[in-house]
């Protein structure tokens, strides 16, 4: 073996060494730093999400069709209980998708997530 060869394979090793080790360090401060968020939080993309779902779409109010919002934190859900109170779960509204802006994985679409603005405002009584 070409002695030039033998000196450039321990600092590649050592160089993916440090990349590695950067980009261990750096997912670390972002957890000790609050993220990944849970639902309802303020996104701009999907690793920034517990649930890896950052939703651009929201409905105004309940029953209206979907309006474009800041970012936001989702989650997959199998009833409203699951979602915050300012959310609902809903079967994967059509206006939301990766095409539409917003941040969701590339496979496993989630069947039902929280969506802001989708649960009608409880009763005064």
């Amino acid at each position: 073996m070409a002695p030039s060869a033998t000196k450039k394979a321990p600092a590649a090793v050592v160089l993916l060494g440090m990349l590695l080790f950067g980009f261990w360090g750096a997912w670390r401060w972002f957890n000790v730093a609050g993220g990944p968020w849970e639902a309802g939080h303020s996104c701009s993309t999907l690793i920034a999400c517990k649930d890896g779902l950052c939703l651009i779409h929201a409905r105004p109010k309940a029953g209206a069709d979907l309006a474009e919002v800041p970012g936001y934190c989702s989650k997959r859900c199998d009833t409203d209980a699951d979602c915050p109170a300012d959310m609902a779960c809903e079967a994967l509204p059509a206006g939301i998708s990766n095409k539409a802006g917003d941040h969701l994985p590339m496979i496993q679409l989630p069947e039902r997530l929280c969506v802001r603005g989708g649960r009608s405002s409880p009763e005064k009584g």
